[in-house]
């Protein structure tokens, strides 16, 4: 089974700090969010182990893959946000963002 799009909002959640989350009154919703998707991950686990495959299981391995997917990009958005409002606007974010890209790109290529 595809786990990576689930694992990759897991990840991007735990990259959110405590102190950002609770300033911003959303350490509910993020804990929250968190085990919605430590569930599908652990769906996605016990079938694949079971090797179910049938149209309901497909289905809803796709659906829980577009729910991971959105919940990364609300993640990603909220941070974005908060970082334009604590480090000199949202163009030096993309600035910090772009220039990290960069960076990873040239270790990828080195």
């Amino acid at each position: 089974m595809d786990f990576s799009a689930v694992s990759s909002a897991l990840k991007t959640i735990g990259e959110l700090t405590q102190e950002v989350t609770s300033l911003w009154g959303v350490d509910e919703q993020v804990e929250g969010l968190a085990s919605e998707l430590r569930w599908m991950q652990s769906f996605l686990k016990v079938a694949d182990a079971r090797k179910v495959d049938n149209e309901l299981i497909r289905t809803s391995v796709v659906e829980i893959r577009e729910l991971a997917y959105d919940a990364e990009d609300v993640i990603e958005m909220f941070s974005l946000k908060v970082a334009s409002k604590r480090k000199g606007g949202f163009s030096n974010c993309i600035k910090r963002s772009c220039c990290a890209e960069a960076c990873e790109r040239e270790k990828i290529l080195y």
